[in-house]
């Protein structure tokens, strides 16, 4: 049986990402990316990915008697095109900093002040960039 199946991912593009699969009775894990076998160690971890690792991934696992594949799951790479600035109001003045991402769906962000989600149902903006 496959005991933790791989779980879709969404990484910022530059950074790592951990797929996880695991069996009973320790099989063999292997990993593979558009059909190509990529590794044989689990878990799975893309390091700084690229755009070029967006694409579906799954596990094999072996043992003895058989083999099992897990379902494809998919590793989408945001790639941040604008990252937002720090701005400066005067008091009881206005600013404004905006962010956007290449990703099909669409993204949407969240904004933080001192590490703060804003509510968007208090008043303040809430942002869905489309592409």
């Amino acid at each position: 049986d496959i005991t933790t199946h791989p779980a879709n991912k969404t990484v910022v593009i530059g950074y790592d990402t951990t797929l996880e699969c695991e069996g009973r009775n320790s099989p063999n894990i292997t990993w593979y990316k558009d059909n190509t076998l990529i590794s044989s160690t689990s878990p799975l971890t893309l390091q700084s990915v690229e755009m070029a690792d967006q694409t579906s991934y799954y596990c094999r696992l072996t043992w003895p008697q058989g083999s099992l594949t897990s379902d494809k799951v998919r590793v989408t790479v945001l790639d941040i095109l604008v990252h937002p600035m720090s701005g400066i109001a005067v008091d009881g003045g206005a600013t404004s900093a905006s962010c956007s991402a290449a990703l099909d769906p669409a993204v949407t962000f969240r904004w933080y002040k001192d590490n703060v989600l804003l509510d968007p149902s208090s008043g303040d903006d809430w942002f869905t960039i489309t592409p």
